[in-house]
């Protein structure tokens, strides 16, 4: 990944982490599971979701 991706990447986790704590700030953890992992999806920051990114350009390649 570019530097700039992986800045990318973590505006997005930074945005999904701020919309789950607004989301879920009066539920226990049964109730804000699913929000979690829909919001993660959402924003696209689970590891699936942009992990071939990281794998797609060599060191090498510079």
């Amino acid at each position: 990944m570019t530097p700039e991706q992986v800045s990318q990447v973590a505006e997005r986790l930074i945005t999904a982490w701020q919309t789950i704590r607004a989301q879920t700030r009066t539920q226990d953890a049964e109730q804000a599971r699913d929000v979690i992992a829909s919001t993660l999806r959402l924003h696209r920051v689970l590891p699936g979701q942009w992990l071939e990114q990281l794998l797609t350009r060599r060191i090498s390649d510079g």
